[in-house]
């Protein structure tokens, strides 16, 4: 299977899992809170990872003890960790809701611009996958594009995940769709209040569509009009987070295999599954095949 580099966060994600319905502002609340890997695309790199396919990770990697301790866990599993080297990683607190809904507190870390792309970064790649978060960040944003134009020179294929609607709306929805069209991706995977904003400009360059709707069907959309729902088998839920990114990772492995979007979609279904029945990202129900 072809290897697949992704760009983005490396972060320690803070899961705070709250047992009651609401915070109390004056008092204690009962709650559950975990350390955890976390990271749009290092986490699509270790799911990648744990379902066979050669991973790359390319982002900032803190030099503090935190950022040591993530390095060292993608590189447990056979994932190469390679980027600008900073003092102090990215942290963010997710706080789990009773119902499984999360709320995110970031510490951005050490920022500091990213330097010239370097072409050993996407080497002997078969696909990037990006995250919004970076291609939208005024620190990374011009490496990112430089990454993806040395991709797409190199005939790799080019997958996006917007992120957020927050990035995107920061960014500007106008602008964002123009960085859709300079990088030119064949896959975009939004969520549906993503695809709100990105949905149109994705199928005016051309992409395929993968929009995850939660435990509700995945739509997916072809550029020359065609559509289709997949749905998704009831699974008991503990935890959200890091699901998109499970889909992401599955999605494209099985893509990327064989060309097949409906199969894809399911493989994607079946990834996240194994994701939301623990805390974190880093959670996974491992099967008789891994």
């Amino acid at each position: 299977m072809s290897l697949l580099v992704t760009v983005g966060d490396l972060v320690t994600d803070l899961i705070i899992k709250v047992a009651a319905d609401e915070i109390d502002p004056v008092s204690d609340t009962p709650a559950v809170i975990e350390r955890h890997r976390g990271g749009s695309a290092a986490n699509v790199a270790v799911v990648s990872a744990r379902l066979g396919r050669p991973a790359r990770f390319v982002g900032n990697l803190g030099r503090d003890e935190a950022g040591r301790a993530l390095v060292a866990e993608l590189e447990s599993l056979g994932i190469e960790a390679v980027g600008p080297s900073v003092e102090r990683g990215v942290t963010i607190a997710v706080l789990v809701g009773a119902d499984g809904s999360r709320r995110f507190l970031t510490d951005r870390g050490t920022e500091a611009p990213w330097p010239r792309a370097d072409p050993a970064w996407i080497a002997n790649g078969g696909r990037v996958h990006l995250t919004g978060y970076a291609l939208a960040n005024d620190y990374s944003a011009s490496t990112v594009l430089e990454l993806a134009a040395q991709a797409k020179a190199a005939g790799m294929a080019i997958s996006l995940d917007p992120s957020s609607v927050s990035v995107i709306d920061a960014f500007g929805q106008q602008r964002f769709a123009e960085l859709l069209a300079e990088v030119c991706p064949d896959v975009v995977l939004p969520n549906e209040d993503e695809a709100d904003l990105v949905l149109e400009a994705a199928l005016r360059i051309g992409a395929l569509v993968v929009q995850t709707n939660g435990a509700r069907s995945t739509e997916v959309f072809w550029p020359d009009g065609n559509g289709a729902l997949v749905p998704v088998d009831p699974v008991e839920v503990l935890d959200t987070t890091g699901a998109g990114d499970a889909f992401a990772a599955g999605f494209l492995a099985s893509y990327d295999r064989d060309g097949h979007v409906l199969a894809a979609v399911a493989a994607g279904h079946e990834a996240s599954r194994r994701v939301v029945g623990g805390v974190g990202a880093s959670a996974w129900e491992h099967g008789s095949d891994d």
